[in-house]
This record gives C-alpha cells, sequence and structure tokens, in this order.
C-alpha cells in the first residue's frame, strides 16, 4: 500500500523540485551554513558510473539534496490527491531487493560499485558546499533524524542495501513517498 517514486526527485520532467530550493549544477556552490534546501544536478557520479543496467536512467546524471531539502521536496510533492513524504527506515528496508538485477523493472536505484543493480554511480564528484563538498547519489534519505545534526539514510553497494546515518548536509538521492488507502 505504498506508492514510491521510480525516480530521483528532480531527474524528470514530472519529479519537479518545489520552489524554495537552491538548484545547483556539479560547478555551482551552495551554502548550507542556515539549512538553504540545497541540490545539485548533472553528473554527480563523477566518471565512476555506468548505465549498462539502467535502461534509458542514467547511472551518471542523478539529482542529489542535502537531508533539509528533501524533506522540503517531499513535503511540496504533488501528484494525485495523495500527501507525499520522505520515507522512513522501515519502509525502505527491502528497496535493494526491488532493485538489483531487475534493471527498467526495478525502484531504478544506483549501486556505489559497477554492473550491480540498476546503474552504477560512485560518490566521486563535487557538490561544492555539501559535507565534504561529496556527492552520493547511490545513498537515499530517510525521513527519520538520527540525531539533532544526522539522518538515516540507505546505502546500495555491491547489491546490498545497508542503512547508516550521516550528517544533514551530505547530498544523496530523494524518493518520496505515499501510502494508498482502500
Amino acid at each position: 500500500n505504498l506508492c514510491i517514486t521510480r525516480k530521483n526527485m528532480g531527474d524528470r520532467v514530472n519529479l519537479i523540485i518545489p520552489r524554495g530550493v537552491n538548484m545547483r549544477q556539479m560547478n555551482q556552490s551552495c551554502s548550507q551554513s542556515s539549512k538553504n534546501f540545497c541540490c545539485w544536478q548533472g553528473n554527480t557520479s563523477g566518471s565512476y558510473c555506468d548505465n549498462s543496467n539502467g535502461g534509458n536512467y542514467s547511472g551518471c546524471n542523478r539529482t542529489v539534496c542535502d537531508w533539509w531539502a528533501a524533506n522540503y521536496i517531499c513535503k511540496n510533492f504533488h501528484a494525485g490527491n495523495y500527501i507525499w513524504r520522505l520515507p522512513t527506515r522501515s519502509e525502505m528496508s527491502n528497496w535493494g531487493v526491488n532493485s538489483v538485477k531487475k534493471g527498467t523493472n526495478g525502484l531504478q536505484l544506483c549501486d556505489q560499485s559497477v554492473g550491480y543493480s540498476s546503474a552504477g554511480c560512485g560518490d566521486y564528484n563535487i557538490c561544492p558546499g555539501a559535507y565534504n563538498n561529496q556527492c552520493s547519489p547511490d545513498d537515499v534519505w530517510s525521513s527519520e533524524k538520527y540525531n539533532s545534526t544526522s539522518a538515516y539514510d540507505y546505502d546500495l553497494v555491491r547489491g546490498g542495501w545497508i542503512q547508516s546515518s550521516w550528517n544533514f548536509r551530505y547530498t544523496f538521492s530523494v524518493r518520496c513517498v505515499t501510502d494508498f488507502k482502500k
């Protein structure tokens, strides 16, 4: 009873980033000193990417956002008459099996290592202003905070779906969910 956006917010025409979010290209800086809701578009994976298992959805060009922007984006996403939000950790727990080796029929997640999932995308390009200036399109934000400075996420690594927690300023992929009521 859960609907999940199959692609990252900002990566397709119908997955629009709402006003109020600072959208940047890979070579542009975004100051996160005051929770500016920052996202970056372009080749967030650098040269460590592939498209061999991703169909027409590139592992190289994924939109990534800090946690504040991700949370804002999902709360302001409109599709149908549903209320959208970031997913919880328990809702994300089985997403890896719904992506690995499924190509265009899966959730279109990307793996940190090439050749394992829908597409390969490493976290080796620069998002100026992000934590360590690092893009991480293989990670996906959760709605749940770990503490006052970080939140939980999941990371697809060599086909394994690994939970961790990171500073809000890291830039990860954004998937929104909604509950379907019967």
